[in-house]
């Protein structure tokens, strides 16, 4: 069973874990600016042009909150590398699952 788990310092079994946990949070954090960019883009639509498209906004910012709270727990960790918020990065990655489901 020992020859099973000898890759428990590796991610996606070639990168080194701490690696991996930082491609991970830099795609986290690229997916809160790309969202919050396209949420800010609408809404300059909106204002410019007086379409009444407010309540795609307001759907598409409900549905992007997990993401955003993912990437807040990426942000912590990334300030302030302790475990307390190691302990929350798999959070982060369930808020996206959750973020995609809506």
């Amino acid at each position: 069973m020992k020859k099973a788990r000898s890759n428990d310092n590796k991610c996606c079994i070639f990168m080194d874990l701490e690696c991996g946990v930082q491609v991970l949070g830099i795609i986290q954090l690229f997916n809160c600016v790309f969202w919050s960019i396209m949420m800010l883009q609408s809404l300059m639509g909106t204002l410019f042009s007086g379409a009444g498209v407010w309540v795609w906004i307001i759907v598409m910012f409900c549905v992007n909150i997990p993401v955003f709270i993912g990437g807040f727990y990426y942000f912590q960790y990334f300030r302030n590398k302790s475990m307390e918020t190691k302990s929350k990065l798999p959070r982060a990655h369930l808020m996206n699952i959750v973020g995609i489901i809506c």
